[in-house]
């Protein structure tokens, strides 16, 4: 088989094909294949700065900010997550959206607390596939607990791969792409260069960042170098989103729900650069907004500005009821 690399400096492309039974080991068998991830920003994200770059994407290895992308994406997957509330780590995840991974902690548990509240675990063990499974349906309006994201390998330029994982409100934008300028002639994602950026949008007490999506048809001889690419990095791509499943710093599967108590107390942490760590210690609870709202609600502050300035100072009021 053969890899192709793009020198950086010199653009060059160079060819490595494997000699007759392979190349020597190096050593390395043991590291996991790993790409960096580019996410959508939100009102909810909790990287350094992000309230002041809600509707840019965020780039995991650069920790960097940038309005909008130029990539070429190569293949998609679609993975599936239920978080508990104020939890960064999926209760049950699936790296195919079809079937959940063995062993997660959910169904061992009788209840979940999610942004919904409190629900049943049913079962007693996991359901052969997300589309059995409770918690993957759709209840009228209401979007599932468990919610479905995209992965997309894409090239940010000389080969620099990465993965883009968009959700929620994204996913709409992105198959009316394909359905649009991809499948009406069977043409496989990596034959355009996608032009990405996003749209802050608003509610009733909601705000979230949408995704944009245009693109151009690349020259033939483009269109069949990223199939070399994708040949030769496939297999990685697939095993780090099984094994790896980065899932980016948004706590909750679509940004779209974020009510305007939350989205208040994100931007107003942000101006007094202000943690949820810190605030999850202030409070001795654990980070979320039924917990924040009644923390404010027991200790009188007049405001969530107040609150999150008596966070950045270290004070407390004399009568906390401490547990």
């Amino acid at each position: 088989m053969s890899t192709a690399i793009t020198n950086r400096e010199t653009g060059e492309v160079v060819a490595y094909t494997a000699p007759e039974g392979g190349w020597e080991s190096d050593g390395n068998e043991d590291i996991a294949p790993s790409f960096p991830t580019i996410t959508i920003v939100q009102p909810t994200s909790r990287m350094a700065g992000a309230e002041k770059h809600v509707g840019e994407f965020w780039h995991s290895d650069r920790e960097s900010y940038e309005a909008t992308l130029n990539v070429v994406g190569l293949v998609k997957r679609e993975t599936r997550a239920l978080f508990g509330e104020g939890s960064d780590t999926p209760l049950c995840m699936s790296a195919d959206g079809k079937a959940p991974q063995p062993n997660m902690a959910l169904w061992r548990m009788e209840t979940v607390r999610t942004r919904d509240g409190v629900q049943g675990v049913p079962f007693g063990s996991a359901p052969s596939s997300c589309e059995m499974c409770p918690f993957s349906q759709w209840m009228g309006e209401a979007p599932p607990i468990c919610q479905s994201s995209y992965v997309i390998l894409v090239d940010r330029g000389d080969d620099d791969l990465a993965q883009l994982r968009i959700k929620g409100k994204s996913v709409k934008p992105y198959r009316e792409f394909v359905k649009r300028r991809l499948a009406p002639k069977r043409l496989p994602l990596f034959t355009f260069r996608l032009r990405l950026s996003a749209e802050v949008r608003t509610d009733v007490g909601k705000k979230w960042a949408e995704l944009v999506v245009a693109g151009e048809p690349l020259s033939a001889t483009d269109a069949v170098r990223y199939n070399e690419i994708l040949r030769a990095h496939r297999a990685r791509f697939e095993q780090a989103v099984a094994s790896g499943v980065e899932w980016d710093d948004e706590q909750h599967p679509d940004a779209a729900n974020t009510t305007a108590f939350m989205a208040e107390l994100t931007e107003i942490m942000g101006e007094y650069q202000v943690r949820p760590v810190a605030v999850a210690q202030f409070m001795k609870l654990t980070f979320s907004e039924a917990n924040v709202a009644a923390f404010m609600g027991e200790t009188n502050y007049p405001d969530i500005a107040a609150f999150i300035e008596a966070v950045q100072m270290g004070t407390k009021p004399a009568d906390l009821p401490f547990e």
